[in-house]
């Protein structure tokens, strides 16, 4: 890819208008903000997608929308639901309460490397070595904690 990107990324960027372009052979960390939103909204859920996958109703996930334990990306008129909070047809253990304490203006971008990324707070095994928040949860894991750091990304 270019500048860093995957060549998905790049089709991504371009299908939105941008020309992934290398500036001075650094990465555009504005250029991959905007490929990694875009990605989160073209693979999320719709409301209706979510709840099938919940097996409950639209107006369920509605409600969990509102009450802060699922988070959406608004566009348009409509919510696309990242897929880093599902697992197959359930959701993230867990996810439910650390979801109600991330920050209410905490980047979804943010959101999806906070969990994807080691975090040293959450360290396992013999040799203690890090694991990330979303590791920890599918581990089955005490959600507190995790729900405890996720105020980081204020």
């Amino acid at each position: 890819g270019r500048e860093g990107l995957t060549h998905a990324e790049v089709d991504v960027a371009r299908a939105g208008g941008l020309e992934p372009v290398p500036t001075w052979g650094t990465v555009d960390p504005l250029l991959q903000g905007v490929v990694a939103l875009a990605s989160l909204i073209r693979t999320g859920l719709t409301t209706r997608e979510a709840a099938s996958r919940l097996g409950v109703t639209d107006a369920r996930v509605r409600q969990r929308l509102a009450d802060r334990t699922l988070l959406a990306i608004r566009t348009g008129h409509t919510w696309r639901l990242p897929l880093f909070q599902f697992v197959g047809a359930a959701e993230l253990p867990g996810w439910e309460e650390v979801c109600r304490r991330l920050p209410p203006g905490a980047s979804p971008v943010a959101i999806e490397r906070w969990l994807s990324l080691p975090h040293p707070d959450l360290a396992t095994g013999d040799d203690e070595s890090p694991a990330s928040p979303r590791a920890w949860l599918l581990a089955g894991r005490p959600s507190a904690v995790v729900a405890g750091l996720a105020g980081e990304l204020a």
